[in-house]
């Protein structure tokens, strides 16, 4: 068996929407960047499949240079690739890795899956189901992970989860350090990855994602007394922005939620107040609660 290649890859993305559009376009740029200072790109060759000719002109415009876009033909992309990034709607998962010929271009390749609530055991089941018996050896499989970027990955700002673990069927079988490196470079370029395992990928894809959507019903909230109280909505979004990147950075620096709201609260002074309000209020049994019930729907999806 021939070595495997450590740069130069070829990642193909099947089912290129608006999320593997933005992941793309952070790849691209990396890479730009890596080929200016001199150094070889990890992926240097990049195919992605759509359905229809209006999705082929979108990519072709978004995407002038180095992206071969083919209509249909996942196969054909599949074969070309060394990486396979699944981006096709859930529901179509069953139809795009069940399809013939499937099995044999993804033999000892890494299939990454960005797609909501489809673990590594279901994709290995819609490649392998009923195929099982006729692969000759561990080289037949190929190698599984999923990640759930989040919305801000168009801004480079993404905090996506990444699985540790793929499919049962590769117990006692690590992932290649070429292909690890590989989802490091994807993931990297789009803001940051944090790999879990698989237990709690779910809670953490929760964090990831929908709890930053979580937050803009807070945000909904302080603007709604902002404008009450006499401020231009407009500008009283820019200074929730700005205090919410402080805040983070806080977070960052390892500071404890509890630690900034005592060290933030003086006596009599407006912040116990309102801190007081929000207790009074159970917005922390609320975001609770909406964390664990969401986190509960991915498990059952």
């Amino acid at each position: 068996m021939a070595s495997p290649k450590q740069t130069g890859l070829t990642l193909a993305i099947i089912g290129c929407g608006v999320m593997c559009s933005s992941i793309l376009e952070g790849v691209l740029a990396s890479t730009t960047k890596q080929e200016s200072a001199g150094t070889e790109p990890l992926i240097s060759n990049f195919v992605a499949t759509v359905q229809s000719s209006g999705s082929v002109e979108r990519l072709k415009k978004q995407f002038p240079s180095r992206l071969k876009v083919i209509q249909g033909g996942n196969v054909q992309a599949m074969e070309e690739a060394d990486i396979i990034m699944l981006g096709c709607k859930p529901y179509m998962a069953q139809a795009v890795l069940g399809a013939p010929g499937v099995r044999e271009a993804l033999r000892g390749k890494f299939l990454i899956s960005v797609l909501v609530g489809t673990t590594p055991d279901k994709l290995h089941d819609c490649i392998y189901a009923n195929k099982a018996n006729n692969l000759s050896g561990p080289d037949d499989f190929c190698y599984i992970r999923r990640a759930l970027p989040n919305l801000a990955a168009s801004l480079g700002e993404s905090a996506t989860v990444a699985q540790a673990s793929g499919s049962a069927a590769e117990q006692g079988k690590p992932l290649p350090e070429h292909f690890q490196a590989a989802m490091d470079f994807i993931f990297t370029s789009i803001g940051k990855i944090h790999i879990v395992p698989g237990d709690l990928y779910d809670i953490a894809g929760i964090l990831s994602g929908p709890g930053a959507v979580f937050t803009t019903v807070a945000v909904d909230g302080m603007m709604d007394g902002a404008v009450q109280q006499g401020l231009k909505r407009i500008e009283a979004k820019k200074i929730l922005a700005q205090a919410l990147r402080g805040l983070a950075a806080i977070l960052e620096d390892g500071q404890h939620p509890a630690v900034l709201r005592e060290s933030a609260s003086s006596p009599r002074g407006v912040t116990i107040e309102g801190l007081l309000s929000l207790e009074e209020d159970r917005v922390r049994h609320a975001y609770s609660k909406a964390t664990i019930r969401a986190t509960e729907r991915s498990l059952n999806m």
